[in-house]
């Protein structure tokens, strides 16, 4: 089977196979769907599937048929898996920068004048696509219009509306959906060796995501979330009820003590505690699913009881209350703001009295 690496994407394999099978590939797609299903991914392995130098036949019911697999050990497979394949070409927004610039589709735009190297075919994946810049999008419209034979042009978005829609129209749109959650369980119990509790929460809370998954696991939400909802647990609501609040010795120096564990930069301090505030807007956010009956969509429901305890001593006008103040610090902490007396203002206005 064609494509056996990708998970949880069987329509967008069906339709990839039928085009092979039939040679009808298109001169570009436009690869939509949510952060971290696997677009990139399989862009890179349909690559690989076209630029392979040395194929296998594959097999469907037990009858050869006219597209082949990928041989993945050819020096052909081995520079598209490594990204450096004279006919591969891939593009996204530098490190630190926001946007795909000018220059990135003229260098772009400058490569497809010139014929492939070896094979047919000259594929250019570009990542992020809805960062590019307007004069980008209109430079590419050049090429999306009277596209050389050898050129594969690959869009890969998770916010298609931010895309011209005279490029979209000019491009095949592929939908990626969702990873359904026994197939995203399977996958981290392979390659992540989580406990079983935090392998069914990961789960929960990557939403379909392998990519936002591998992110919580290795920026240690997981280890983050536990301590932040064990010290709400340890002081309990009858506490922030008398207190009017929590002490800026108690959350806040939870908070602050982890953003600056381990030798980080002060803006890694700054991102470790947005991550943080977002954690406890997750939790509010169920507290508030339980004050209208909306226990379905909890986003920690391993922490019900908790989240129970938080409502038995709080109003819904409340718990929007708490919920905007920690939108609004983390609109403060991205604007540069002193990340601790943002923290400690934030705990201090986080009360349920």
């Amino acid at each position: 089977m064609l494509f056996e690496n990708v998970i949880g994407q069987e329509p967008v394999i069906r339709i990839f196979e039928n085009i092979l099978k039939h040679q009808r590939l298109a001169h570009a797609y436009l690869f939509t769907g949510p952060m971290g299903v696997g677009k990139f991914y399989f862009a890179r392995e349909l690559a690989k599937t076209i630029l392979c130098s040395t194929k296998n036949t594959a097999f469907s019911d037990n009858r050869s048929i006219n597209f082949q697999l990928p041989c993945q050990s050819c020096s052909s497979c081995r520079q598209v898996e490594q990204e450096w394949h004279p006919n591969l070409s891939i593009t996204s927004p530098a490190p630190g920068e926001k946007n795909i610039t000018i220059d990135k589709i003229r260098r772009i735009e400058r490569e497809i004048k010139l014929k492939p190297l070896q094979g047919k075919y000259k594929i250019f994946i570009i990542n992020d696509a809805e960062t590019i810049v307007e004069e980008g999008f209109n430079a590419l419209l050049k090429t999306l219009e009277e596209p050389p034979s050898y050129v594969l042009l690959i869009l890969i978005t998770s916010k298609p509306e931010a895309i011209l829609p005279t490029v979209v129209s000019r491009c095949q749109l592929i939908r990626f959906y969702p990873i359904n959650d026994r197939l995203l369980n399977s996958f981290f119990s392979r390659h992540l060796k989580l406990p079983e509790k935090e392998l069914d929460v990961l789960t929960y809370l990557a939403r379909g995501s392998i990519g936002l998954g591998c992110y919580l696991k290795e920026s240690d939400f997981l280890q983050q979330r536990e301590l932040l909802l064990n010290c709400l647990a340890d002081r309990g609501p009858s506490q922030m009820v008398q207190s009017g609040g929590y002490s800026t010795g108690g959350l806040a120096e939870e908070i602050i003590s982890y953003a600056q564990s381990g030798k980080k930069k002060l803006e890694e301090n700054r991102q470790q505690v947005v991550q943080q505030f977002t954690i406890l807007a997750l939790f509010f956010y169920d507290v508030l699913m339980l004050h209208y009956g909306l226990e379905q969509y909890l986003m920690n429901p391993d922490k019900k009881k908790l989240s129970q305890r938080i409502k038995s001593a709080s109003s819904p006008e409340k718990i929007v209350r708490i919920m905007e103040t920690l939108i609004d610090s983390e609109r403060l902490l991205k604007l540069n703001a002193n990340y601790k007396l943002v923290v400690e203002n934030t705990v201090l206005n986080m009360n349920l009295s």
